[in-house]
């Protein structure tokens, strides 16, 4: 359906996604590796995906099996002063 969207509008999305890793902490959930395919298919190589802002305390890289989430850049802003004026680190 987003392909379409973008086929008609040429408009790309910004995806963000506040705790991305959440699902990873619910002992219930248990399909964990389906979740991980579906971000692959919704955002890898599409398209229609102009950005992917994700935020959790787990890196990706941790639940990536693979190839499956590989095309993020992965930044820590506990570790990075870089960030510390704008998340409020110092």
């Amino acid at each position: 359906m987003m392909d379409e969207i973008f086929q008609r509008t040429n408009q790309r999305f910004v995806f963000v996604m506040d705790e991305w890793d959440a699902v990873f902490h619910m002992p219930f959930i248990s399909q964990k590796e389906q979740y991980l395919l579906f971000l692959k298919n919704l955002l890898k190589n599409q398209v229609y995906v102009e950005l992917a802002y994700m935020t959790g305390i787990l890196p990706i890289a941790k639940y990536s099996g693979g190839s499956e989430l590989n095309m993020f850049s992965e930044y820590n802003m506990a570790t990075q002063e870089k960030f510390s004026g704008y998340f409020g680190f110092s």
